[in-house]
């Protein structure tokens, strides 16, 4: 192989060198910056169980009505003493439900292993 081919295929392998590091670090920057971004959910004491509801819009709640029986989905809203709970557990992604709040006695969520 001649110098010039040889200093050809050189410069192509560092320049694939450099691509992939820079990927690599851009990456790492974005993914520290995603962790950042990620709120730390906690019942809030001082608050409305309504304002407590609406802490984990989007995420999968659990709620224990009056009668005992429990609901589980998603929190897609919560206003004026209802909660529109969305894809129902227990097989039921379909389907919604809407909650008047105080007809709820207590609720759990998911607080730790939040991807």
């Amino acid at each position: 192989m001649n110098k010039s081919r040889q200093s050809k295929w050189i410069q192509v392998g560092l320049a694939i060198v450099i691509v992939l590091g820079i990927n690599f670090i851009i990456s790492a920057k974005v993914s520290a910056a995603e962790k950042k971004e990620k709120k730390m959910v906690e019942y809030k004491l001082n608050s409305s169980f309504d304002d407590n509801l609406l802490l984990f819009k989007g995420k999968y709640v659990r709620v224990i009505l009056s009668s005992g029986q429990s609901l589980s989905g998603y929190v897609k809203d919560v206003k004026e003493g209802l909660l529109h709970l969305e894809k129902l557990g227990g097989g039921r992604d379909y389907h919604d439900a809407l909650v008047r709040v105080k007809d709820i006695s207590a609720m759990d969520a998911k607080f730790r292993g939040f991807k």
